[in-house]
């Protein structure tokens, strides 16, 4: 696990632990916008990544609460006569959320209910409504189906309840302190019967990232809990002057700003995440991190068999066409015909250069000037030396969306390329390695993932042509994913 991702799930473990002293909440309206931010920059499908981040905030709750509960017991302050008669109605709400209804529910619809959840609680403590006074906790019937409630509410959304059952219990005329306390407590039956449902309904799930159990994200359960635990008594002992009877309000106003800052963060967060992405890229000095890890690409060798779907064999390049796509209608009228591809096509002489542990790649078609790939890891790599390089690592890909691309060998000598299926989902696992023995060329489709050719040895050159309007789409497996793509440098059988 990479340093950086290391150091943001743990500040992001010590803020929840905190405020699930402090309120009594179990963590999920902090967590499961930030832990979506990070599994989408990882590559995760958005959809996969809202129930992830559901799933694994609520797995933590497990943790956190146990916490959380004992500093508030200490003082006396748990209802656990509410907890036993609303705990049966949990875990009934709780399984029926994450074995059925989380499951079938498409992502952006749970993190539209997240956002209308939080809007709504943050709305109910901000009005403040005094119960009747002669209000009383209801009957077992009542308490059965408010636990339902609940636990069912919270299963879908990966919180810990606090933000229904507070509201509830002091509807009941339960102390604020009390309510908050006690909603720590029912922390524990939420998260148990729903992160249950959450591994059941996730196990054999395609696409899932690496260290995986389930819809839970370990990585990030390790870290946040082993952090959460540790503040959680901090943030109940901070609560300690708001119990005062001089400061009635001083909960209520927390319970109400904090909703309301996470939707904030949570809308915000996403848009300033995409710029960052969109910043440009030095690929001559791209300063990648230390320590990443290698995942390892299949090598197939180049036939037409192999090739297909992501282009074909070329045998004269004069006679390949190029693909140029027409350029996209913005709105419900459409491109008039004959118009949005003319800007045809650029060619020149890509070269592809070994200088030491680092592969240059020199583009005359668009004056491009990259680092390619590495023999040994980027922070050991050197130039001074002319060893002959054993295997590539790859640490960025890209596609062009404006037409497709050919290469032809010039020296007539083998070559590999790194090629992947269209999909802005795109992940390591996914690119395949193709060996060429330097008879043929290679055209790739529009769309189709790649990061120029390689030589196994020394200096080669290549005709390139493409799409003159060169759109390029990129993903940088070192920061994206902590990792390079690894192949070793072999000629086809």
């Amino acid at each position: 696990m990479h340093p950086q991702l290391i150091i943001e799930l743990a500040l992001l473990g010590l803020m929840t632990g905190f405020l699930a002293g402090l309120l009594g909440i179990g963590g999920g309206m902090i967590m499961v916008p930030f832990i979506t931010i990070m599994l989408t920059n990882r590559g995760a499908a958005e959809s996969l990544a809202v129930k992830m981040a559901i799933a694994t905030s609520m797995s933590t709750i497990i943790f956190t609460s146990i916490s959380s509960v004992r500093a508030h017991h200490k003082r006396g302050n748990v209802r656990w006569d509410l907890v036993r008669s609303l705990a049966p109605g949990i875990v009934l709400g709780g399984a029926l959320a994450s074995l059925g209804v989380f499951a079938s529910l498409k992502g952006a619809w749970l993190a539209l209910l997240f956002a209308a959840f939080v809007s709504f609680s943050a709305t109910q403590m901000f009005l403040d409504k005094k119960p009747a006074p002669s209000r009383q906790v209801p009957g077992v019937a009542g308490l059965l189906g408010a636990g339902g409630a609940i636990g069912f509410l919270s299963g879908l959304v990966g919180a810990g309840g606090a933000f229904v059952s507070v509201p509830f219990m002091t509807w009941c005329n339960v102390a604020i302190h009390r309510a908050v306390a006690t909603s720590a407590a029912l922390g524990f039956p939420i998260a148990l019967a729903n992160v249950t449902g959450y591994i059941i309904s996730g196990i054999g799930l395609q696409d899932l990232p690496p260290y995986s159990f389930g819809y839970i994200w370990l990585p990030a359960l390790g870290v946040i809990a082993l952090c959460s635990v540790m503040t959680a008594p901090l943030g109940a002992r901070a609560g300690k002057p708001c119990r005062s009877s001089n400061s009635n309000g001083c909960l209520p106003a927390c319970f109400t700003c904090w909703p309301l800052t996470c939707c904030t963060w949570g809308s915000a967060l996403p848009a300033d995440m995409t710029l960052a992405m969109t910043e440009a890229i030095d690929y001559l000095h791209p300063d990648l991190p230390a320590g990443l890890a290698h995942v390892r690409m299949p090598v197939v060798d180049a036939t037409a068999a192999t090739l297909a779907g992501y282009g074909r064999l070329v045998e004269d390049p004069a006679q390949c066409k190029v693909e140029i796509v027409a350029w996209p209608a913005q709105g419900r009228r459409p491109v008039d015909a004959g118009t949005g591809d003319e800007a045809g096509t650029t060619q020149g002489v890509f070269v592809s250069e070994w200088l030491g542990d680092v592969l240059y790649g020199r583009n005359e078609a668009v004056g491009g000037h990259y680092i390619l790939a590495y023999a040994e890891p980027p922070e050991q790599s050197r130039l001074d030396h002319q060893r002959p390089p054993q295997r590539m690592l790859l640490w960025h890909a890209n596609y062009h969306p404006d037409g497709g691309q050919l290469f032809f060998p010039l020296d007539r000598a083998p070559f590999m390329v790194p090629l992947a299926l269209p999909g802005d989902d795109v992940r390591p696992e996914h690119f395949v390695c193709f060996r060429f023995d330097g008879s043929q060329g290679l055209y790739i489709h529009p769309n189709i993932w790649h990061e120029g050719v390689f030589t196994l040895l020394g200096s080669q050159r290549f005709f390139d042509q493409q799409g003159a309007v060169h759109a390029r789409v990129s993903v940088d497996f070192a920061r994206e994913f902590s990792c390079l793509l690894e192949a070793p440098l072999t000629a086809p059988r």
